[in-house]
């Protein structure tokens, strides 16, 4: 009888020891699980500084070396306007067959107006930029593309002679005739000259200078 009674205490002793194993695994397997999440969350963070690191290289790709390139050079558009206008935005539009760039500061406020048109010269199509303050005068008249022989008799002076010109003091010729010369034109912009020597080609130039203005004009009215 006392022999079954020990019997009794041990296996009764046994299953208590069975069942605190048990409860430690389960410990441990929590503190496991615990451990896991820890880890997932700092993946999770370590995502996130990926995602900043792409914002900081999105910022710096905003970032925009301009390059003065003389008004007789060709250039893009887009160098045109910023040249004339450091770290100003652009948007491009059409109204009645002409395209044209509403210019707008870092606040957003527009503050200009840039006008390309072509005309053909000696060889080929001499393309230039009209940027105008938004009251109407010239800052600035930017080659965009030539393929003119005599382009090397085209200096710095000839273009710059075209700045500050306002819209208020141009004789508009909106159907203007140049088939014997374009001396109209030059009297109506103001007191401008053309080139000996490349006529044709400044005479392309001329026509496209009129041909901004009234552009401008229809633009704003």
């Amino acid at each position: 009888m006392k022999s079954l009674f020990r019997l009794s205490i041990l296996l009764f002793s046994l299953v208590l020891f069975s069942c605190d194993n048990s409860q430690d695994d389960n410990n441990n397997s929590n503190n496991i699980n615990n451990s896991n999440n820890t880890n997932n969350s700092n993946n999770i963070n370590n995502t996130n500084n990926s995602n900043n690191t792409n914002n900081t290289n999105n910022t710096n790709n905003t970032n925009v070396t301009v390059v003065d390139i003389p008004p007789n050079e060709k250039k893009t558009e887009a160098q045109a306007i910023l040249q004339t206008w450091p770290g100003s935005t652009n948007s491009s539009e059409t109204s009645g067959g002409n395209t044209f760039f509403r210019v707008f500061d870092d606040q957003g406020t527009q503050i200009g107006l840039a006008v390309s048109k072509a005309n053909y010269g000696f060889n080929g199509t001499v393309k230039t930029m009209t940027c105008f303050s938004m009251d109407g005068v010239t800052m600035a008249v930017e080659t965009i593309d030539e393929r003119e022989s005599w382009w090397g008799m085209m200096y710095e002076d000839f273009f710059t002679q075209f700045n500050g010109i306002s819209i208020d003091n141009v004789t508009l010729m909106p159907g203007y005739e140049c088939s014997g010369g374009c001396q109209e034109l030059y009297d109506a912009i103001g007191d401008v000259d053309g080139v000996s020597g490349a006529t044709y080609t400044s005479e392309a130039i001329i026509k496209n200078l009129m041909e901004t203005f009234v552009t401008f004009d229809a633009i704003v009215e």
